[in-house]
């Protein structure tokens, strides 16, 4: 007797190409899972470390005499750093829960539910990452400024 209130499932011994899950998305998914979950757990308590990074600099940077404005440079900077990193380790995470959602429910929305998560994780590591080459282009650039204006002066 057929239970109506059961919710369809798709078919998982579909073949590449008809739209359905297959055997090999969910055994690629699945060796995938416990990596994403812990790169993203990482990723979390590195944001924790890099606030405490910047909690210290607030604190004792000015006491080991680096200019304040320094320090609150690079604090700010610790600060966004760990922002950052807790938005890539949540999307790691939510990556992960929709994995495991789809190994057990073998369904092409749960499947499109972890791609979008994942889309979400590299398209923010893509934009850091540019970010990152820009800040150390600029960084370099000035630099260099500051050790030929300290070339020119005359002591």
């Amino acid at each position: 007797m057929d239970n109506n209130y059961t919710p369809p499932k798709s078919d998982v011994t579909a073949s590449s190409g008809t739209g359905g899950v297959t055997n090999t998305m969910l055994n690629a998914m699945g060796a995938t899972k416990p990596w994403v979950l812990l790169i993203g757990i990482l990723a979390i308590i590195g944001a924790v470390f890099v606030f405490i990074g910047a909690v210290s600099l607030f604190a004792v940077g000015a006491k080991a005499g680096v200019p304040g404005g320094m320090v609150t440079i690079l604090a700010v900077m610790y600060l966004v750093f760990g922002v950052v990193y807790i938005f890539l380790g949540l999307y790691l995470i939510k990556y992960s829960s929709a994995i495991g959602r789809l190994m057990i429910s073998r369904e092409t929305g749960d499947l499109e539910a972890a791609l979008v998560a994942q889309k979400s994780f590299w398209k923010l590591a893509g934009i850091v990452a540019l970010i990152g080459i820009v800040v150390g282009i600029i960084a370099m650039v000035a630099g260099l400024a500051g050790i030929g204006m300290m070339g020119t002066r005359s002591f």
